[in-house]
Parts: C-alpha cells; sequence; structure tokens
C-alpha cells in the first residue's frame, strides 16, 4: 500500500539531498516511471518503447538474445521534471512498460522450453541483476527498485540483489491481514539463496485513528 509514492517520495528526498540517485521500475503498471517522467508523461514513456531503452528490452535482449546488455544502456538520465532550490534533481530512471509481464512471461516460457527450472530462472535472472547493482553502486549514491505487488520470478531475483527490502502497507486491519505470511516468504526465499536479509515493514497512510494507532503498536510489538 503506497508502494510506487513512496518509492518516488524516497528517491525525490535523497535527490534533493544531493545523491545520485536511480530507480528501476519493475512493475508493469508504470506508475513509478509515470510519476517521475512528471508532465508529459505519456509521450515519454512513449519514447522510451520506441528507443528501447526500457526494462522489458533489458530482460529480452540478456535472455531472450544472443548477447548481453548491461542496465545502464537502458537508463534515462535526469529523467525527473523536478527541481528543488532551482536546480533539477539528479535523478536517472530505468523506465517500465506495460509489456514487461509479456517479457516476463516469454522469458520464464522460452527458458523452461529449455529445461530451466524457475529456481534456476530466478538465480539466472538474479545474477546478471547482482552484477548489474554492483556496477551501478559505483556510479550512483542510491539504486532503489519498484517492485510489482506479490512475489514473482522478477521480485524473487530482484530481492535477491537488494541490501535493504522495504515493505510499506497500511497500519489498517485488512492491510496488514497476510503481512507476517508475505514478509515470511521473502524471509524463506532469501534464505534459500544463502541471504540473510529480513524486510522492513513501512507504515504508511497513517491517520491518527484509534483503529490505526492499535494496528500500529501491534506491528511494533
Amino acid at each position: 500500500m503506497g508502494k510506487t509514492t513512496t518509492t518516488v517520495s524516497l528517491a525525490e528526498a535523497f535527490a534533493a539531498e544531493g545523491y545520485k540517485t536511480l530507480v528501476v521500475d519493475l512493475d508493469s503498471q508504470a506508475n513509478a516511471s509515470l510519476l517521475i517522467y512528471g508532465e508529459n508523461g505519456d509521450e515519454r514513456l512513449y519514447d522510451a518503447i520506441h528507443n528501447y531503452t526500457n526494462v522489458s528490452d533489458y530482460l529480452r535482449e540478456n535472455f531472450l538474445g544472443e548477447c548481453f546488455a548491461h542496465m545502464t544502456k537502458f537508463i534515462v538520465p535526469h529523467a525527473s521534471d523536478v527541481s528543488f532550490m532551482g536546480k533539477p534533481l539528479d535523478l536517472s530512471l530505468v523506465p517500465a512498460t506495460p509489456g514487461l509481464r509479456r517479457a516476463e512471461r516469454e522469458l520464464i516460457y522460452i527458458l523452461t522450453e529449455q529445461g530451466y527450472s524457475m529456481t534456476a530462472i530466478e538465480g539466472r535472472v538474479g545474477l546478471r541483476l547482482r552484477q548489474d547493482m554492483a556496477d551501478l553502486r559505483k556510479q550512483y549514491d542510491i539504486v532503489i527498485c519498484d517492485c510489482p505487488p506479490g512475489i514473482s520470478a522478477m521480485t524473487e531475483a530482484t530481492l535477491s540483489a537488494s541490501d535493504l527490502i522495504i515493505v510499506p502497507t497500511i497500519p489498517d486491519f485488512m492491510s496488514t491481514l497476510g503481512l507476517d505470511l508475505f514478509t515470511g516468504d521473502i524471509i524463506e526465499s532469501l534464505k534459500k539463496r544463502g541471504l540473510s536479509n529480513r524486510p522492513v515493514v513501512l507504515p504508511t497512510k497513517f491517520d491518527g485513528s484509534t483503529h490505526q494507532s492499535i494496528v500500529l503498536q501491534a506491528m511494533r510489538d
């Protein structure tokens, strides 16, 4: 809840503080991309599709093509239209497109046809992401990935390449229903890869009501 808003708000806050920041949008709804692009976001997203500078083409070139393409090839520099104290934010973006879900399905279908298991596919994508992220850490102070809701092959791979995992949620009964199971799934997935990262739950949209205060205290306990 508030996943994409949290991603973009954190990215803009870091960039406003002078940190060179990159957002990698891994959600096929592309809401983070549209928010960062701001005005004329639809046109700029169309350009990303037309110019093959988006995360769908990153997947296709690396796992369905015949050569590797580093993620830097798909970065749109200074993508944000937001300024702070008269200066544009140093905020870059690897945009998502609605075709991302199809690209992920193609990847899974073709690799399973070649004999790869789901675990092997996640491992292969995760390895590539970790290699690229290691290089991106040298170029950027902050790299934030906006994952789709739920657990998918792409999400599993991204989690394995992350230093910090943030799970935003509204502190109410419906939003936190199943939260323990979801975070437990993340921890179990990471353990299988020999990783000890633990997700951090971030309460969002707190309205100060008695109900949310009780739920928030229960989350802390």
